[in-house]
């Protein structure tokens, strides 16, 4: 069984504020962006952005190095994955994040071989009775609409009879399990292993061994965009320069 909770009115109010990140990005920069990229906010270690303005992540250190060698100009936006479906990718040119394409888009949408990918887990809270998989049946798992995660958490659906609630991104999944109202929370074991550390009434109990977040540009395959960005993604492999920022933030991951 599966529930969403993505009402039109909190999919407005948040590709307004897209808009609003846009423009605020583009006016920071000084200029008008060749593209508008939009991403999830709060996303750590992705994208975040600092008190002072300052944004930071992989993403932020990956498009960098993709506009010095493809000679263009960007801008983040804000926005989530069902944002960016909502609107047609209207509101920004590519989506840069962890997007599973949905049926029938392929004609539409064109999305690039993924230049990261993590597994997926299933969270729990010690001491609940969720102690084997057949305990799932009936409980409640917290995931990311339109990402991996919702995949694995319909899979778990399906498997053992739990119900998959999805939500409009990550923080919005963690903070309903956090204060209870999910009993499991589907997410990258990155970002796992962090929560637990943070919070040692959680822990681990599935990880995925074929369900994974795959982190990928997704844009207008008529746009002209997707050929630009392989072009660039294909000049980082060569020169070696895409493996050293991944290897990065695997180290970075590492001491989480």
């Amino acid at each position: 069984m599966k529930k969403t909770y993505v009402g039109m009115m909190l999919l407005c109010l948040l590709l307004l504020l897209g808009c609003v990140g846009e423009k605020k990005a583009g006016e920071d920069k000084g200029e008008s962006a060749d593209i508008i990229v939009g991403v999830e906010e709060k996303n750590a270690p992705y994208y975040s952005v600092d008190e002072k303005g300052e944004e930071s992540g992989l993403y932020v250190d990956l498009m960098e190095e993709l506009a010095a060698k493809g000679g263009f100009t960007y801008s983040f936006c804000p926005m989530t994955i069902s944002g960016f479906r909502g609107s047609a990718g209207q509101e920004c040119d590519v989506f840069l994040g962890n997007m599973e394409m949905e049926r029938g888009s392929m004609a539409k949408y064109a999305q690039m071989e993924p230049f990261f990918q993590t597994a997926l887990c299933l969270m729990v809270k010690k001491g609940s009775a969720i102690k084997e998989k057949s305990d799932l049946r009936g409980v409640s798992i917290a995931a990311t609409a339109g990402a991996g995660e919702e995949n694995f958490a319909e899979y778990l659906a399906s498997k053992y009879g739990a119900d998959s609630i999805l939500f409009v991104n990550e923080k919005s999944c963690y903070e309903d399990f956090a204060a209870g109202y999910s009993e499991g929370l589907v997410v990258e074991d990155i970002l796992a292993q962090k929560k637990k550390k943070k919070d040692k009434n959680f822990r681990i109990m599935i990880t995925s061994k074929k369900y994974k977040s795959s982190h990928t540009f997704t844009a207008r395959s008529a746009s002209g965009i997707p050929k630009l960005l392989s072009e660039g993604m294909k000049r980082m492999k060569e020169d070696g320069s895409l493996g050293v920022l991944i290897q990065k933030y695997k180290d970075s991951f590492s001491q989480i």
